[in-house]
């Protein structure tokens, strides 16, 4: 295998020839791989074809320019007899160099801006590009105005920029320019990661749901409560110790009336035992519930306890639209 062969392989294909839309790059990759594989002077009509082998290699250059194309393109190859032909063919239609086409560059030029691109890097690159294009059409702009162009595109932050490469006394280029906005474009972008950790490290921190970003004054689970079930669920009731078995008393901590005096209960249904937590820290247990005939009393739990009880849950009686005043003594 040639070193010639073995190097083309190393090539990576090209994006075909679609139409005047890629037109200008396609005409730059393909003329270095031309040029790589000693074929460009028969695209320029300088080759020697006296020779059978010089002969071949122009038919070589003909059909790569040919299988570089897309279908829609093979009208204006395929009659071509030489890749001179070809190429001529192929810059005819497609390479646009009227007074339009330069009108259209040199407006996208002017109407390209950084706020409108993919940072720094793609607006330099477009800038470029079209500039390049202009170049390929024989109108070509003169390099510190390709530079000026880099500069008015920028957002009015880069003003303190702008004014310093005026006071440098530095002749403008469009490298030049290149350089100072790629070093100005990666310090802000340092200087924005390093505000940003800043800023993460200095986050408070929830000592109730244990996350960055709140104080506990504004966890969302702050007033959270929990589903309560029927095997959890925990009746809380501010009895006191001293009590008297003939009195009910009215708990505004209760959430059930209750009573430990099976005899008045009517109705009464036996159910799985439930805890109840009083005032006092001792844990009780019901053993079901019933109704009591006084303003009717429904749901009323009964608890298995030697303890006397009778306690009226205030939220309860509030459920039954009465009204209740409570007032010091």
């Amino acid at each position: 295998m040639s070193s010639t062969t073995s190097n083309s392989q190393l090539l990576q294909p090209i994006e075909k020839l679609r139409g005047s839309e890629n037109y200008s790059n396609w005409k730059f990759l393909m003329k270095m791989i031309l040029i790589h594989e000693e074929l460009w002077c028969y695209v320029e009509n300088t080759g020697n074809l006296d020779t059978e082998v010089n002969k071949q290699k122009s038919q070589k250059a003909l059909a790569k320019i040919c299988l570089s194309v897309q279908p829609a393109v093979f009208s204006h190859v395929r009659n071509a007899q030489t890749p001179h032909e070809a190429w001529n063919n192929l810059k005819k239609a497609f390479e646009d160099s009227g007074l339009c086409r330069r009108l259209g560059l040199l407006r996208s030029v002017f109407a390209t801006k950084l706020n409108e691109c993919d940072g720094m890097e793609g607006y330099l690159n477009k800038i470029t590009s079209l500039s390049q294009q202009l170049q390929d059409i024989n109108a070509p702009l003169d390099d510190e105005f390709v530079a000026v162009i880099m500069l008015s595109g920028l957002t009015s932050d880069y003003d303190p920029l702008i004014m310093a490469l005026e006071n440098s006394n530095l002749k403008l280029t469009s490298d030049v320019v290149k350089g100072k906005l790629l070093q100005e474009y990666q310090r802000r972008d340092e200087k924005t990661e390093t505000a940003a950790a800043l800023v993460a490290r200095k986050q408070p921190k929830c000592f109730k749901c244990k996350k960055v970003g709140h104080f506990i004054k504004d966890c969302p689970k702050k007033n959270f409560k929990p589903k309560e079930t029927a095997c959890s669920k925990a009746l809380i009731s501010a009895m006191s110790v001293n009590v008297r078995s003939d009195v009910w008393y009215i708990d505004s901590g209760a959430t059930s009336h209750m009573c430990n005096n099976r005899d008045i209960i009517q109705n009464f249904v036996e159910e799985k035992p439930k805890d109840v937590n009083v005032a006092n820290g001792e844990k009780l247990q019901t053993a079901g519930r019933g109704n009591v005939q006084m303003i009717l009393l429904e749901k009323l739990l009964f608890i298995s306890s030697s303890q006397k009880m009778k306690s009226l849950s205030i939220s309860r009686l509030l459920k039954h639209w009465l009204k209740i005043k409570l007032t010091e003594k």
